[in-house]
């Protein structure tokens, strides 16, 4: 297998040529941009996460750099590895923006050529260098591009065009002193043929709202017959890996390109992508045609100019609330006009040839087109707003509720008493798990010795001294961190980091936020804050979304006795351990810290002291809440759970609970995040920081058991002195009530 050095590798493209060479099993060096080793290393893990490759994060070697200064910015050090290893270099790297000036695009596209031609005979084992350009060097004069250096340079559309060509022009030198190179022109990039899916949504995204009329008032050119040329960037990737490969294809320029008979008329296109529009539930727009000649005039006058004589058509001061829309409208009908005037075409016979070999053939656009739009529509205009009504609605729902349970509730129970269930008067524990006597459940009337019991024989000086010791002897011993911090933006989390950073400021941390994609916005903030505040590294995980749904469909609906306590949570608990296990072996991370409270360790994990077992922790998870993880999960969503098995025992992680130590109450806790200027007050409630499936959890429990599996846990901490037992009471109740009546079930439920 082979090592292969990328530029850009966290790009559109990029992304997916990376994913290409490291399931056959390369290794990848990608130089990438980051501000410092902590942003590096997010951008890493966001990458993998994307891609769903995170079981092959050993096969890739993320090295900050910049591409723009000598020798790509990499370090001298880094520098010596890379020339002993690589052996292939794609360089993808570059800014793609159309409205860059020209020193700009030299700077971004021809000097990052420039320095890998004055440092590539460095490289001792290199065999071969492959530079990704754009079919765009073609310009407005050539109709049909063919798959070869250009004998005459053309006029240009923009300065990234130029670039791009000046880049090939260097290159053509280069070969014909002997250097190994092959030249790619990828056409316009869109989603994946299968799935629709792209990393970011770049030209075609933008022209398919202008072609279509959405950005431009419905004001367009004649589109006639002019061809749009896109190739999906799964057909791509798998292209330029394989030709970069193959010593056999220097000197030769492959057009990654569908060619003529795989490119759609953009009349066409616009009216097959305004029917996904409107299937989606979006209306098209009304479409006015400008002549040729009068497009071709404002595209090359001011905004007040072309102002003047599109009013002189249109009323347009009906349409435009703002200034800033009307130049902004302009500015994309200067973008599309001066675009669209050519027709291009590409040859690809090269190209095809080459797919032919391993075995891809190019889609048909009818093929893809609709998975690529219905993307672009739920991730452009779906997503962001769904997800910002649901987490306005999650706010707004939780600070109604809490108000009424600590003002309204207490009167409005003693009219509805008769529809509750009647709870133990000192810890509020429902009658439904434990039978009343006196009005004391049996755990108060101490008939029954809890299995969990908290604070019993706990020596607590002890347990302090031999966390201490682990830590001592753990500190200042990695290669970057000591700890990895489970922060989820909450109340005990945020204590956790503070009292860490206050009682040993030479600890080195790194916060790890594992987002479910149901963290709650102010949990959001609060972690923005937090970690600016404290001044520690922080990284933000959040797997793929059907992932999650995966997971909290099949927990939500196999639950065991314990209801969503013991399998919902448990689950999204597990899985949130296993991510910080995972990334804790992988940096060399030896302690991890999660903000369990004693009672979640005890009941949950059955954690005697204030860590997991050892024993625990170098086996493989096989099973969580009774069910067979293989049963759910495919084996390479497997690679997210935690195996100690495939680590040696040094790269181990200890799970540390510290709570468990500390022994604090929960009103401590809040005081304490609050007098240290962390949150809010009166934004530390759990309601409102813990993640947003917990009142949907509460309602399920409710239809299904009669109470809440939550319930027994914040019994137990009222009963030790942890909790108020009479907040809890009222939340418990407001839970049943709203099961059985539908109060405050709205719309994030």
């Amino acid at each position: 297998m082979s090592h292969v050095l990328i530029t850009g590798a966290t790009g559109v493209l990029g992304s997916e040529v990376l994913k290409v060479l490291v399931t056959q099993g390369h290794t990848v060096y990608a130089l990438v941009r980051a501000r410092n080793e902590s942003h590096l290393l997010a951008r890493k893990h966001k990458l993998l996460n994307y891609l769903n490759i995170i079981n092959y994060h050993k096969s890739i070697e993320m090295i900050k750099a910049d591409v723009t200064q000598n020798n790509w910015g990499v370090s001298d050090k880094k520098i010596k590895t890379l020339t002993d290893k690589v052996e292939y270099i794609i360089h993808i790297a570059g800014e793609v923006k159309l409205n860059q000036n020209e020193k700009e695009a030299f700077l971004n596209n021809v000097k990052p050529v420039e320095h890998l031609l004055d440092f590539w005979t460095h490289f001792s084992q290199i065999i071969k260098i492959d530079i990704v350009t754009t079919v765009g060097v073609g310009g407005s004069s050539y109709k049909l591009l063919p798959e070869k250096f250009l004998d005459k340079e053309p006029n240009f559309h923009n300065e990234y065009e130029h670039s791009k060509y000046k880049v090939e022009k260097l290159v053509q030198d280069s070969i014909s002193r002997g250097v190994p190179i092959t030249i790619h022109r990828p056409s316009m990039i869109v989603g994946d043929s299968s799935t629709g899916k792209v990393q970011s949504f770049q030209v075609f995204y933008h022209l398919c709202e202008l072609i279509t009329g959405r950005r431009t008032q419905g004001i367009l050119p004649h589109l006639n017959h002019r061809r749009l040329d896109i190739i999906p960037v799964d057909i791509a990737a798998q292209g330029i890996a394989a030709i970069a490969l193959d010593i056999n294809t220097v000197g030769q320029v492959f057009n990654i390109a569908s060619g003529k008979e795989n490119s759609l008329p953009l009349e066409i296109l616009a009216k097959k992508i305004n029917v996904i529009f409107k299937r989606e539930g979006f209306s098209s727009k009304r479409i006015y045609h400008l002549p040729d000649l009068l497009i071709k005039k404002i595209a090359k006058l001011n905004l007040e100019s072309s102002l003047v004589i599109l009013k002189k058509h249109f009323n347009l001061l009906t349409n435009f609330k703002k200034y800033k829309e009307m130049e902004k409208f302009i500015l994309s009908l200067k973008y599309i006009f001066n675009y669209l005037f050519t027709d291009h075409s590409f040859e690809n016979c090269n190209f095809k040839k080459y797919l032919k070999t391993i075995d891809v053939k190019i889609p048909n656009v009818d093929e893809y087109l609709e998975k690529v739009i219905q993307y672009y529509i739920k991730e452009k205009y779906r997503g962001n707003t769904h997800e910002k009504t649901v987490t306005k609605s999650f706010v707004r729902e939780v600070k109604l509720i809490e108000f009424y349970r600590d003002n309204v509730w207490p009167i409005h129970r003693q009219f509805v008493r008769h529809q509750l269930t009647p709870r133990c008067k000192k810890c509020s524990l429902s009658e439904k798990v434990s039978k009343l006597k006196g009005g004391l459940c049996e755990y108060c009337r101490k008939v029954k010795v809890e299995k969990h019991e908290v604070n019993v024989n706990v020596d607590f000086d002890k347990m302090n001294r031999e966390m201490e010791d682990l830590m001592l002897n753990k500190i200042g011993q990695a290669p970057r961190y000591d700890a990895l911090v489970l922060f989820s933006g909450g109340k005990d989390s945020t204590y956790m980091v503070h009292r860490l950073r206050k009682d040993w400021p030479q600890i080195r941390i790194l916060a790890l936020t594992v987002d479910n994609t149901f963290l709650s916005p102010l949990a959001h903030d609060n972690i923005k804050d937090v970690i600016q505040k404290l001044e520690v590294d922080h990284q933000m995980l959040r797997p793929h979304r059907d992932l999650m749904v995966k997971m909290f469909s099949y927990a939500f609906t196999h639950l065991n006795e314990e209801g969503c306590y013991g399998t919902v949570d448990r689950f999204d608990g597990d899985f949130i351990h296993d991510v910080a296990r995972n990334v804790a072996a992988q940096l060399e991370i030896p302690l991890i810290f999660s903000g369990l409270t004693p009672t979640q360790a005890r009941i949950i994990l059955n954690v005697k002291g204030f860590e997991t077992d050892r024993e625990l922790e170098m086996s493989k998870r096989q099973m969580v809440a009774g069910i067979r993880l293989e049963k759910v999960f495919s084996k390479e969503e497997m690679q997210w759970w935690w195996n100690g098995k495939q680590w040696s025992p040094q790269r181990v992680p200890h799970m540390i609970f510290p709570f468990c130590v500390w022994n604090l109450s929960e009103e401590k806790v809040k005081s304490e995040v609050v007098k240290a200027g962390l949150i809010k007050d009166g934004q530390q409630s759990p309601l409102l920081t813990n993640y947003q499936l917990i009142p949907l959890m509460g309602l399920v429990d409710m239809a299904q058991l009669g109470y809440s599996s939550f319930e027994e846990e914040f019994a137990l901490n009222a009963r030790n002195g942890k909790a108020d037992p009479v907040l809890w009471r009222n939340t418990f109740e407001i839970v049943e009530y709203s099961a059985k009546t539908g109060l405050f079930i709205n719309h994030s439920i």
